[in-house]
């Protein structure tokens, strides 16, 4: 170390500014579907629900018209339908379900089944009998609370998306949220279900990570401080001690990117 301390120290700062130079290639993101290696059987379960089936990734809209009976209202079908036909041209979704396809169904095949008439009711009292007919064929025991409120002012739509990682599906809400407020003058919603909550709960389980990271280095700092009663010397000697930290997050930054 001695007799080659020169070449060791800038070998050194060479390591550490090429370990640096990759630390900004880590996304900060979270992917409960990259947890686990190919051979679990988890793994292949979802690449082949996503490959043969759908996604495995949900998102709820609950749009309430604000009154009772308010979702026969043409209008507000009509808003809904827009958002559905929005949804369904985004390349995340697989698959959209919603009450207003069921209508637009009833409307057809009242119709003789022409397909000029797979569209929404264009009357309050022609959706209500729809509404009203779709209730009595439901079988036995199950009725249709899955796809409307109890008292008929509200509607849910789903929407099935491929695998997301939590920075997308959070981008995804975002935006569907943000179509919503430059186009739908009367009806909004946020996102919800279980694919939103843990998106949610995984970035902020790493913000809290990075700031405990933060405030573990700050204690060390003020540590150093103490020990050597001097800022200058404490801050000095700190440096040093961030070099494993740099060159462990540089490996996985050029590991990420492979």
């Amino acid at each position: 170390m001695i007799r080659h301390n020169n070449r060791i120290f800038w070998s050194s700062l060479f390591v550490i500014a090429l370990a640096v130079s990759f630390i900004p290639r880590i996304e900060l993101n979270d992917d409960p579907a990259g947890y686990f290696s190919d051979s679990v059987p988890l793994t292949k379960a979802i690449d082949v629900v996503e490959s043969e089936l759908s996604g495995t990734q949900s998102v709820h809209y609950s749009f309430d018209s604000g009154q009772d009976q308010g979702i026969v209202d043409p209008r507000f079908l009509a808003e809904v339908d827009a958002f559905v036909a929005w949804l369904r041209a985004q390349p995340e979704v697989v698959n959209v379900e919603s009450f207003t396809d069921t209508l637009k169904r009833l409307n057809q095949v009242m119709h003789g089944d022409a397909k000029e008439w797979h569209k929404l009711p264009d009357s309050r009292e022609l959706a209500a009998q729809y509404v009203l007919l779709y209730e009595i064929s439901v079988p036995y025991g199950r009725d249709v609370t899955h796809q409307m409120s109890a008292d008929k002012a509200s509607l849910k739509v789903t929407a099935t998306l491929k695998n997301q990682q939590s920075q997308g599906l959070i981008a995804f809400e975002a935006g569907a949220r943000r179509w919503m407020q430059e186009n739908l003058a009367g009806i909004s919603a946020r996102g919800a279900g279980q694919s939103i909550s843990f998106a949610n709960v995984g970035l902020r389980n790493i913000d809290s990570m990075l700031l405990g990271s933060l405030a573990a280095i700050a204690l060390v700092s003020f540590c150093l401080i103490i020990a050597f009663r001097s800022i200058r010397f404490g801050l000095v000697s700190f440096v040093p001690n961030l070099f494993p930290a740099f060159v462990t997050l540089g490996i996985w930054g050029q590991r990420w990117r492979r």
